[in-house]
């Protein structure tokens, strides 16, 4: 469920949300994320994001052929881990002036180093927007923002 997804130098980088085991127990965080290997054939653990949070775009988000850029997001009551043993959230997610449901945050990951960074905050929270990475402009229809002003 709202797996965010993207190929970079000919492998497939994603998230896992939701685990059919955990279904009973509400909509939560999967903490892991993964790379496949075509030539390889398998899968790989990678970094966790700095915060729990999730529901980030899929497609058109990398930059560079290097970098994959998650948009704003969602921090969900429980975070479940791969034995399916759920935590509480980690992190501090940024939200625009520090309210609402949503976040404003911009990680970028870095397929080469294996190491989360972050761009510029987003001028207003939203969460599962459509993106589009064009040269060095990120696009963003629509998602769920909770209200915003921008720009007057």
């Amino acid at each position: 469920m709202v797996a965010a997804v993207a190929a970079v130098g000919g492998r497939i980088f994603g998230d896992r949300r939701r685990d059919r085991r955990c279904a009973r127990r509400g909509v939560l965080h999967g903490r892991d994320n993964w790379v496949f290997d075509p030539a390889a054939g398998q899968w790989s653990r990678i970094r966790d994001l700095p915060t729990s949070s999730g529901n980030f775009p899929t497609g058109a988000i990398t930059f560079g052929d290097r970098y994959i850029v998650l948009v704003g997001g969602f921090q969900y009551a429980k975070v479940q881990i791969r034995t399916a043993t759920l935590r509480e959230p980690y992190g501090k997610a940024g939200k625009f002036n520090g309210v609402g449901d949503y976040h404003n945050d911009v990680f970028v990951y870095d397929t080469r180093t294996n190491l989360f960074g972050t761009a510029d905050s987003l001028p207003l929270n939203n969460n599962m927007p459509n993106a589009v990475i064009r040269r060095d402009e990120i696009f963003l229809i629509g998602g769920e923002t909770g209200g915003a002003v921008v720009e007057g």
